[in-house]
C-alpha cells in the first residue's frame, strides 16, 4: 500500500528521532491505527532516500562533456599534422 506524504514524513521523523527501526514501526502503528505498518524494508529505503537527497548537491551533478566540433579549421590542423607524422 502506498503511504501518504504525511505517512511518509512520520516515518523518517519517528526514524530520526528513535534511531531503530522497530520502534519507528511500533510509534507509526499508535499515530496510524488501521494503516498497515510499513515493513522494515520501506523504512530503510525511505531513510537511504532521504539521506541520499541531502547528500547531493549541485556541485556532485554530471558536468555537460564538450563534443568535438569539426571545424574546417580543425579538419585542417589535424590533417597537417597527420600529414607531418612519420608513421
Amino acid at each position: 500500500m502506498p503511504y501518504s506524504l504525511e505517512q511518509r514524513t512520520l516515518v523518517l521523523e519517528l526514524y530520526v528521532r528513535t534511531g531503530f527501526v522497530k520502534l519507528t514501526r511500533e510509534k507509526f502503528v499508535e499515530q496510524w491505527a488501521g494503516v498497515s505498518v510499513p515493513a522494515k524494508r520501506t523504512v530503510q529505503q525511505l531513510v537511504r532516500e532521504k539521506k541520499k537527497r541531502s547528500t547531493t548537491s549541485v556541485s556532485n551533478a554530471r558536468q555537460p562533456s564538450n563534443p568535438y566540433v569539426r571545424t574546417p579549421k580543425a579538419v585542417e590542423v589535424i590533417s597537417d599534422h597527420m600529414g607531418r607524422s612519420p608513421h
